[in-house]
C-alpha cells in the first residue's frame, strides 16, 4: 500500500480544506494510504480527524504566501520578516518530517507551501503541487519570480484548479488542470430549501440573495452591502445573505447587527480612563494615516445603517447546511475583488442557482455570461446591482440559467471524473 502525506497551510474551513477532503475520500484506500499534516491545529485539522484520516500537526513548519488573498505587503513588514527567518528552518522541519513518515508521495495542498516543497524534494520524494491561487505580481515582481522557479523546480507534478492559474507558471508538461469538483449527491438541487426560508422567515414572495465566504476585503462584502442598497429601490421583496466567517481583528468592538452572537468572541476590555482612551484613539489615527488600513467592517455598518438595512442583510456567520441555504436561495453573488477560483460559483451550480460574479481570473471561467449567470465589472456595486436586478426581474431568465449551470457543473465539475484525473498523476509518480 503507498503512503501519500497531504500538507495542508490554513487555519480555517474554506475552498481549499473542503476540496482536499472531498478528495481523500475519494481515494482508493487498499491502495493508498493518506495521512493530513496540518501546519496548524484548527477546525481544518478536525475536518480530517471527524473523518477517521489520521492526521498530524507539523509544529515549527510556515508557509510563506504570496497570493492575490494573502501576501505581505508594506502594510505588513514584520511579518515579511518573520516569515521570511521561518522559511530555511520550516524547510528542515519538513525534511525531517518526510523522513520520519516516509511517504512515497507528498502532495500539497497550496501554493503557499515554497518551504514544505524544497523540504519534501530534499527529502526524496515525489511532490504533487496544487496550484489554488492566482500569484500577484507585488511591488517589483521578485517574489513571485521565485515563486514560479520554486514551483517548477521542485514539483514533480503540478495541478492547477483552472487555467488562468496554470497561466500564471512557467510554461511545462508537468502542469494539469483539474477543476475543484463537487460532490452531487451532497449538492444534490432536489433538496428542498424549506428549512433555511422558515428559519429566516422568508416567505413565498421573498428574493433570497447570497454571498458566500463572509466579511472580507477581498470577498467583496462592501460590494454587495453596497449593491444590496440599490436593488431594494427596486426589488422590495428581497433579503440579502452573507454567509461565513466574520473576522474582528481590524474592529476594535463588535458592531451591532454585523457579528450576532456566537460568531463574535467577547468584547475585550476596554481600556479605562479618558488618557488612556484618548491615546489610543490618536495612536490609531496615526496608523491609519501612514498605512491606509481603513476600518473595512465599520464601513459596511455605516452603508447598512444609511440605507436602513438593518432588518434585510443577514450575517450568518458560518454554518455546515450549506446545500440547504443553496436550496433555498434565488440568486448567489461572487462579488470577489481579486481574482480567484470561486466554490460558492460551482456549489451554485450544482443546486442549479444562477450566478452574478465579478469579471475576474477565475470566475471567467465558471461563469457562462449570458447563459448560467452574469459577469460584471470588480468593485462596481453598480453594475453589481443591475445585474442582480435583470435576473431577479425576469421570472424565466433565473431558472433558465440555474439549469445551464447544473449542466455545465454535471460536466466540468464532477467528483468521480475530476478526482480521477489526479488519481491518475498519483499511479504515474508511484510506479
Amino acid at each position: 500500500m503507498k503512503k501519500i502525506l497531504y500538507i495542508h497551510h490554513g487555519r480555517g474551513i474554506g475552498g481549499a480544506p473542503l476540496s482536499l477532503l472531498f478528495l481523500i475520500q475519494k481515494l482508493d484506500r487498499s491502495n493508498y494510504y493518506p495521512i493530513v499534516l496540518c501546519l496548524y491545529q484548527s477546525p481544518a485539522a478536525d475536518l480530517y480527524r471527524d473523518e477517521g484520516i489520521e492526521t498530524c500537526i507539523a509544529k515549527g513548519i510556515h508557509n510563506f504566501s504570496h497570493t492575490y488573498l494573502t501576501w505581505y505587503n508594506y502594510g505588513r513588514l514584520g511579518d515579511l520578516i518573520w516569515r521570511s527567518l521561518a522559511f530555511l528552518p520550516s524547510v528542515y522541519r519538513t525534511y525531517r518530517l518526510v523522513k520520519t513518515h516516509k511517504p512515497d508521495l507528498v502532495h500539497l495542498n497550496s501554493s503557499t507551501l515554497a518551504p514544505c516543497a524544497i523540504g519534501a524534494k530534499l527529502a526524496g520524494a515525489p511532490v504533487v503541487w496544487h496550484i489554488r491561487e492566482p500569484i500577484p505580481s507585488g511591488y517589483f515582481g521578485v517574489r513571485k519570480w521565485l515563486l514560479r522557479r520554486c514551483i517548477y523546480m521542485f514539483a514533480d507534478r503540478v495541478i492547477a484548479i483552472c487555467q488562468s492559474d496554470a497561466d500564471q507558471l512557467i510554461n511545462s508538461d508537468k502542469i494539469k488542470v483539474v477543476y475543484n469538483f463537487v460532490d452531487f449527491n451532497q449538492f444534490n438541487k432536489q433538496i428542498p430549501g424549506d428549512g433555511f426560508r422558515k428559519e429566516f422567515g422568508l416567505d413565498n414572495g421573498l428574493k433570497a440573495i447570497g454571498m458566500f465566504g463572509g466579511v472580507a476585503i477581498t470577498k467583496g462584502t462592501l460590494e454587495f452591502v453596497k449593491a444590496a442598497k440599490m436593488v431594494k429601490g427596486r426589488i422590495e421583496a428581497a433579503k440579502f445573505f452573507v454567509v461565513g466567517s466574520l473576522p474582528t481583528k481590524l474592529r476594535p468592538e463588535p458592531v451591532e447587527g454585523l457579528c450576532p452572537e456566537p460568531a463574535c468572541p467577547e468584547r475585550s476590555r476596554r481600556v479605562e480612563g479618558v488618557k488612556a482612551q484618548d491615546i489610543k484613539q490618536g495612536l490609531k489615527k496615526v496608523v491609519k494615516k501612514i498605512l491606509g488600513v481603513r476600518d473595512y467592517y465599520r464601513e459596511i455598518e455605516t452603508v447598512i445603517e444609511s440605507a436602513g438595512l438593518g432588518e434585510d442583510i443577514i450575517f450568518t456567520g458560518v454554518r455546515q447546511d450549506i446545500p440547504g441555504i443553496l436550496a433555498g436561495m434565488d440568486l448567489v453573488i461572487f462579488p470577489s475583488t481579486v481574482p480567484h477560483f470561486g466554490r460558492p460559483i460551482i456549489e451554485a451550480g450544482a443546486m442549479a442557482k444562477p450566478v452574478v460574479a465579478s469579471d475576474l481570473d477565475g470566475p471567467r471561467e465558471l461563469v457562462v455570461d449570458g447563459e448560467t449567470g452574469l459577469l460584471v465589472p470588480a468593485k462596481n456595486p453598480k453594475a453589481l446591482a443591475e445585474a442582480i436586478i435583470e435576473i431577479l426581474s425576469d421570472e424565466q431568465l433565473a431558472p433558465r440559467m440555474g439549469e445551464a449551470g447544473y449542466h455545465r457543473a454535471r460536466r466540468l465539475f464532477n467528483r468521480e471524473i475530476n478526482a480521477r484525473q489526479t488519481f491518475e498523476v498519483y499511479e504515474e509518480l508511484c510506479t
